[in-house]
């Protein structure tokens, strides 16, 4: 299933809320945040699944301020929709190409 959001409420506690995040890398720069800031949290990581996951459960109290962590935590390691510039310049040619001959075409016969 495909989640837009990578927090939940806690699905037994709900005074907390249950950030996931799916590469190591990323979730030990959200934990460094988290002690930067000196916000408590609990942590797990879920190996039972083929995709690991990193599991911070964070009291709703520190909700505001964790929601911008958890922004920027992913603004470090952000990666283009179309990592390969290429075949990003190609998609997007095909794309424009085929807007002009929409265009071209509803001209035409719309006059």
């Amino acid at each position: 299933m495909f989640e837009y959001f990578n927090f939940k409420k806690h699905p037994v506690h709900k005074d907390y809320t249950v950030y996931t995040f799916y590469e190591q890398q990323k979730a030990d720069f959200f934990e460094t945040l988290l002690v930067k800031k000196r916000i408590n949290f609990q942590k797990d990581a879920d190996k039972r699944e083929a995709l690991e996951k990193y599991l911070f459960a964070i009291h709703n109290n520190d909700r505001d301020e964790v929601q911008e962590l958890n922004i920027e935590a992913h603004k470090k390691f952000k990666q283009p929709f179309i990592p390969d510039k290429i075949v990003r310049v190609v998609i997007l040619s095909l794309f424009f190409v085929m807007l002009i001959f929409a265009c071209i075409g509803y001209f035409i016969k719309n006059g």
